[in-house]
């Protein structure tokens, strides 16, 4: 008896050792690995860059900050489908819409943006580095005839951050709600913001002219610079590297349960999630058509995407579930919807109903679209032929694929 179970656990190691083998065969394939460090910032910046990125007195109205829409404790997100701006009220952490704006989009997770290969910001991809000319391309084409801001500008990350502060519905308040909603342009929105900050005391305490004279000194301060130091807190600080599968990777089989790795195989194998989620930052770094069902404000029109084509950023994956909702309009509440949703596309996109506690923070209504055109448009759309066909996979498949997107991508 001894014998035997000496021989049963001996197949069982031999077989866990290769599928340790196999596993890493296929991370090297689609180049899965740890992102690299980003290195501390100077102290002044990084304080700078937070207490900016925490004070409401960037937004028009003294009423919201970026801190309110990525709050920390929640994922660096809101926990809501779409987005509340400007007027909202927050309250520990979480949004309701008052006499706010609603937003038109999720607000995405801060995770790993400030990697050199982030090029691409917001859902739409608007503000980006163009991969083949390194041209910074922006909703502002005045921007190009400002050096002394685009110098400051030397990623998508820090160009991103300055363009919430110009949106009416996100922090700008409506024209006649404040002197700088009525202002022309971005360029002087953000002038007329610096020269806000110039007079005004952070939430530490301490003047803003004297912590930008000391992490910039003998200059002329503009947009650029607080976009910087805003760039600079939110690369370090929300940079994630040290997930159970960063360990697996760095050679600790124990790092991830069988479950966990059974869930990487079908990740990188029958789900095809690697299609989309692969290289360091788990992203392609390109605007995708999944078929995700559409949602808006009754009444307005639906969200088309990149180029009408109802494509949108493919985030990142590290410390997804800290980040519910998903999709570009937090339609899907947990990861096991989104599972659901890849393993039959079509029928999810025809015949979604959201949770009505997705719909509680908002006093307007919100609707998923249900034209027949603009979901055969959104059908028209989508590239990959597996999406249209669904995965098929079975429960336990399931089981594993969100054990291993729930756990082994997590932070501490």
């Amino acid at each position: 008896m001894k014998f035997y179970l000496s021989l049963f656990l001996l197949s069982t190691t031999l077989q866990a050792q290769d599928l340790d083998v196999y596993l890493r065969a296929q991370l090297k394939q689609f180049l899965i690995t740890t992102p690299t460090e980003i290195v501390r910032p100077d102290q002044e910046l990084l304080v700078l860059g937070h207490e900016l990125f925490r004070d409401r007195q960037l937004s028009g109205n003294n009423n919201i900050s970026c801190h309110d829409c990525h709050h920390p404790m929640i994922g660096t997100g809101d926990n809501l489908s779409l987005a509340i701006g400007e007027g909202g009220l927050s309250r520990q952490g979480s949004r309701t819409q008052a006499n706010g704006e609603v937003v038109k989009r999720h607000s995405p997770p801060l995770w790993n943006l400030g990697h050199a290969d982030q090029k691409e910001m917001f859902w739409d991809a608007r503000v980006r580095i163009d991969r083949a000319s390194n041209k910074l391309i922006t909703p502002e084409p005045k921007l190009d005839n400002h050096p002394e801001i685009t110098k400051n500008l030397s990623s998508a990350l820090a160009a991103q951050v300055i363009f919430p502060l110009v949106s009416h519905e996100e922090m700008l308040g409506k024209p006649g709600s404040n002197p700088i909603a009525n202002l022309k342009d971005s360029i002087e929105v953000w002038d007329a913001i610096i020269e806000k900050l110039k007079v005004s005391t952070a939430p530490n305490g301490k003047t803003y002219t004297e912590m930008f004279n000391t992490v910039f000194p003998n200059e002329k301060h503009n947009i650029g610079h607080a976009a910087k130091a805003m760039e600079g807190f939110i690369a370090w600080r929300f940079q994630v590297n040290n997930t159970p599968l960063d360990r697996y990777l760095a050679g600790d089989n124990q790092a991830l349960s069988l479950k966990e790795k059974n869930g990487l195989n079908i990740f990188m194998n029958k789900g095809r999630c690697v299609v989309c989620h692969h290289g360091p930052l788990l992203t392609n770094n390109m605007v995708m058509n999944v078929g995700v069902p559409p949602l808006q404000v009754k009444g307005t029109t639906v969200d088309r995407g990149y180029r009408n084509r109802f494509a949108f950023k493919t985030p990142g994956l590290r410390n997804i579930a800290k980040s519910a909702p998903y999709m570009h309009n937090g339609v899907y509440s947990t990861i096991r919807e989104v599972v659901e949703h890849y393993d039959q596309v079509i029928p999810h996109l025809r015949n979604f109903t959201i949770a009505l506690d997705r719909l509680s923070a908002y006093s307007v209504e919100l609707e998923i679209e249900k034209d027949p055109q603009v979901l055969e448009d959104i059908e028209d759309n989508i590239i990959q032929p597996f999406l249209r066909n669904g995965l098929r996979l079975t429960p336990s498949e399931k089981d594993d694929l969100v054990e291993f997107l729930e756990k082994s991508l997590t932070s501490p």
